[in-house]
């Protein structure tokens, strides 16, 4: 586009030179060139819609009823509701090819539920009757995606998008059990209501199409977005403290959501920075004897890889520990088991724009990075009559990931010193065992491993070089993350 330009300006002074000349007339100085708009730039909006999800699972046999209602099951729900939320990118225009990338977050009100109540006679005078109801919501939903479109006209763009999404989803459970004996007033108890918030990370990918509104740079969407979290999980196990030793089975299959919203966003058009307009550092010339070549900006979409080293701690105090198989061990004597501090290697990659704009340059950076952080802490505890247990915790953080705003300055025009920040991600695995030995019984091992993703935020500051005269850029960086307080008990 600069290069564009810069010719149409040399080709215009030269038709004006040349009547001049010839008839040697005065002539009236033709009327500056006006740029063409363009879809590049970075974006700020918001957005509102209507979602419908499906978390689909099966509860057979739920041990919490202890064996009254064999048969029993809970099946999934179909959640649905209104959101809206914010949007914000950054776009790249060759020709009638747009490419961009994206960061949006939707408060939503997505939810739904289901419930079962069977009825059994424990004994002709008492019928008792159960009521389990479950139910879930998607709080939150967020995306960073990248977006490639085609224009069908000058204002008009269809495009694809796709990449990284994450949810809030609350899941509920309620439980009540009922006596209708027949000789007695009917009795209703609550006796088990839990909510459980969870993070869950997935991907994301739709269609939309946005349009240029009148002449203005005012932006106007509509689009489809399908985002998948992944299986709900399954477990199979025999609950040995209830009546008959009641087996139970849960299954699932993906958490999905469908969303369909319309959005409207405002675009800060960069191009008259890289034009050298008054006020902007560094200015090239405009009007030369030779064209001059136009000026290296930071300005632009980037894609490369990295690698470091990272420190985590799990700051946990933990009093007691319950396994899969229902064990409880609490700790008896000894010191509790508490706080792993985890090491490790990271490498990955980033993708991300920038926008020039005088010695300041903004952007937005998605990055994804699979770890190797990990540590372990253990303990060797003795439990009532006389059991010696060697009680340990592993942790493992694998994947990493973040979507950050960045915002630096120019210390020179090849050198940037920055600071960065937004939403983070992480994927945690814990392994729980314990090593059991009690005085006349075999010695026993229990294992629990928990694969767990945590959402929370990130921040740092960087320094980012161009490397001599080419488009290539060295930075080193530090980020912290931050991933919430555990679940206290």
């Amino acid at each position: 586009m600069k290069q564009h330009l810069l010719a149409s300006a040399a080709v215009v002074a030269m038709i004006a030179a040349g009547p001049a000349s010839a008839a040697d007339l005065p002539l009236k100085a033709p009327p500056p060139a006006v740029a063409d708009w363009s879809w590049s730039g970075f974006y700020i909006g918001g957005h509102g819609g209507y979602g419908w999800g499906h978390d689909s699972f099966t509860d057979v046999n739920d041990p919490f009823f202890s064996g009254k209602f064999p048969g029993f099951a809970v099946t999934g729900f179909d959640p649905k509701g209104f959101l809206g939320g914010l949007q914000a990118g950054a776009n790249w225009q060759s020709g009638k090819i747009v490419a961009g990338l994206e960061a949006d977050l939707s408060f939503t009100n997505i939810k739904g539920s289901s419930s079962n109540t069977p009825t059994t006679t424990v004994s002709p005078f008492a019928i008792n009757s159960g009521t389990a109801a479950t139910s879930g919501a998607f709080d939150l939903l967020g995306s960073g995606r990248a977006r490639l479109g085609y224009l069908v006209t000058p204002g008009v763009l269809l495009y694809g998008t796709g990449g990284l999404a994450w949810t809030r989803f609350v899941q509920n459970s309620t439980l009540t059990s009922s006596n209708l004996n027949p000789f007695f007033p009917p009795a209703s108890t609550q006796f088990l209501s839990t909510s459980t918030p969870t993070w869950q990370f997935g991907w994301v990918a739709g269609l939309g199409v946005e349009a240029r509104l009148l002449d203005t740079n005012w932006l106007a969407r509509l689009e489809y977005l399908h985002y998948d979290f992944g299986n709900t999980g399954s477990a199979f196990g025999v609950n040995t403290l209830v009546f008959n030793a009641v087996p139970f089975s849960r299954t699932g299959s993906d958490l999905t959501v469908d969303v369909i919203r319309a959005g409207l966003s405002y675009k800060f058009d960069p191009d008259r920075f890289a034009l050298g307009e008054a006020g902007v550092w560094p200015r090239p010339p405009i009007y030369t004897k030779a064209a001059a070549p136009a000026a290296w900006t930071w300005s632009g979409f980037y894609l490369g890889a990295h690698a470091g080293y990272g420190w985590a701690g799990d700051p946990f105090d933990n009093r007691s520990l319950t396994f899969s198989n229902g064990t409880f061990f609490p700790f008896v004597s000894g010191a509790p088991l508490s706080g792993v501090d985890s090491r490790g290697f990271v490498g990955g990659f980033q993708a991300g724009a920038n926008w020039q704009s005088g010695a300041f340059v903004g952007g937005l950076e998605i990055d994804l990075s699979g770890a190797d952080v990990k540590g372990s802490t253990s303990n060797v505890v003795t439990a009532a009559a006389g059991t010696l247990s060697q009680a340990s915790q592993a942790d493992k953080f694998d994947r990493l990931g973040s979507a950050r705003v960045r915002m630096g300055y120019l210390v020179a025009p090849s050198l940037l010193l920055y600071a960065t920040g937004g939403p983070g991600w992480t994927r945690m695995v814990t392994d729980q065992e314990t090593v059991t030995t009690t005085p006349g019984l075999p010695t026993t091992t229990t294992s629990l491993v928990t694969p767990n993703w945590l959402f929370g935020w990130t921040a740092g500051l960087g320094v980012e070089a161009r490397l001599w005269d080419t488009n290539w850029l060295a930075l080193v960086e530090y980020l912290h993350y931050d991933f919430g307080s555990g679940v206290s008990t």
